[in-house]
């Protein structure tokens, strides 16, 4: 595949204000490099306080710096699955012979292709309620750039010891 694929569920909000500090954060903690170094940033809190919202903003505003964005609903291990097999068809890496039903098969093709790739990519995991799930489905070795936004009180599974946001409640700090 040659050309950028970007699948995000809605465009520029511009009614999104604020949050420049989080931002900042994100385009500093994701930006891809030069390197092959694993970059993940989970984004966890209480329901409505715009966690989709963050991403997608980032998403939205980063599609220059990624050959590849695929916003994934992670709510179940199904909803991953499908998000990814879907990824692989708009990649071109599904095997047409194989037809619809094999998704697992269209995860592997996906796995293996941004194991190999040299393009930069962001992945974007929506509404995680179980990090096993991504364990068990997403065991990507080389430059891999996504975060996550859960509910989950905890995702230190995915953030790396300096890359929680911080937690300004709104306020500056």
């Amino acid at each position: 595949m040659t050309q950028q694929c970007h699948s995000i569920p809605y465009g520029v909000n511009l009614r999104f204000f604020g949050r420049d500090h989080e931002l900042h954060f994100l385009k500093t903690a994701l930006h891809p490099q030069h390197d092959t170094q694993l970059r993940a940033v989970g984004i966890h809190g209480l329901g409505g306080i715009g966690k989709t919202q963050l991403a997608l903003q980032y998403a939205n505003t980063s599609l220059d710096f990624y050959h590849v964005i695929a916003w994934i609903p992670a709510h179940t291990k199904s909803n991953i699955v499908h998000a990814i097999s879907r990824l692989a068809k708009r990649l071109e890496l599904a095997d047409e012979a194989k037809g619809d039903g094999n998704h697992r098969h269209n995860v592997v093709k996906v796995r293996e292709w941004l194991n190999i790739t040299g393009k930069p990519f962001l992945l974007i995991f929506d509404d995680v309620n179980n990090i096993e799930h991504l364990e068990q489905i997403v065991s990507i070795k080389s430059e891999y750039l996504f975060f996550s936004l859960s509910r989950l009180g905890n995702s230190t599974a995915l953030e790396p010891p300096d890359a929680a946001l911080p937690n300004t409640h709104g306020r500056q700090t």
